[in-house]
């Protein structure tokens, strides 16, 4: 998987995915440690740090941040007081336990038959799990497991992980901040053991039998309204891409 990166993403995407990252992880990460005194992260798939950025800021107590990514991360970056581990998620991933465990917007990059252990893994690494996953239809380069919601959910229940909402949906639904990433509010739940402390805290959160989990924000279904939405994307990126080839070449023929 990793070895694909550069070449369906250029480091303009990454620029522009971690300030929105970023800015929606501080408000996220903000209302869940509201609830949820958090010391340890480890990110799984953390891509540019951004919310490893976002969590150093809002914890007190810092007790260490963890970034797991391929070898392609290692020069996106924005974020240095991580320790990062490099490492195809496609493997097994063995991590001493943290206080929280986060998975956002990756699992859909990982082939169907790694799911299982993909969310074995993140429950190894800790008893409170944030994750979101592209749902099924989204559309995306590199997407290989595109599952709805209840999909996760029921993989998370067989390792004695339930779901929790503890974000305020209709506050964020439209919230400026989430325009180009409205999946962290419809998409995202946070998983706890059971029988746990955290568990019994945060009980009035845990999503209820008859919750309607598998949704999708409306400004997802406009991107797909655009039959063309992934032709458009791709040379949106190569003219970015050619713009800044072509301001290096006058830059080094004036030289």
């Amino acid at each position: 998987m990793e070895k694909k990166y550069f070449k369906l993403y250029n480091k303009y995407y990454f620029k522009n995915l971690s300030l929105v990252s970023y800015y929606a992880g501080k408000i996220v990460l903000n209302e869940l440690y509201k609830l949820y005194k958090f010391t340890s992260v480890v990110d799984f798939g953390c891509g540019t740090a951004s919310w490893l950025k976002a969590a150093n800021e809002i914890i007190k107590n810092n007790k260490g941040l963890t970034g797991i990514d391929g070898e392609y991360s290692k020069t996106i970056h924005i974020f240095k007081n991580v320790k990062y581990i490099y490492k195809d998620l496609e493997s097994k991933i063995s991590i001493n336990k943290h206080d929280l465990a986060i998975s956002l917007e990756t699992a859909e990059h990982l082939s169907p038959k790694r799911a299982k252990g993909f969310v074995k893994d993140l429950c190894l690494a800790a008893d409170v799990v944030l994750f979101s996953a592209a749902v099924d239809g989204h559309g995306g380069t590199n997407h290989l497991n595109e599952r709805t919601q209840s999909y996760w959910i029921n993989l998370f229940k067989k390792n004695t992980y339930d779901p929790f909402i503890f974000i305020n949906r209709k506050k964020y639904w439209f919230h400026k901040t989430f325009k180009k990433c409205p999946y962290y509010i419809s998409g995202s739940f946070l998983f706890i053991k059971r029988r746990t402390k955290m568990y019994k805290k945060l009980i009035k959160y845990k999503v209820k039998k008859d919750t309607v989990v598998d949704i999708v924000h409306p400004y997802i279904l406009t991107w797909r309204k655009d039959d063309n939405f992934g032709l458009k994307m791709n040379l949106r990126r190569l003219l970015i891409s050619l713009k800044r080839y072509l301001i290096r070449k006058l830059s080094l023929s004036s030289l």
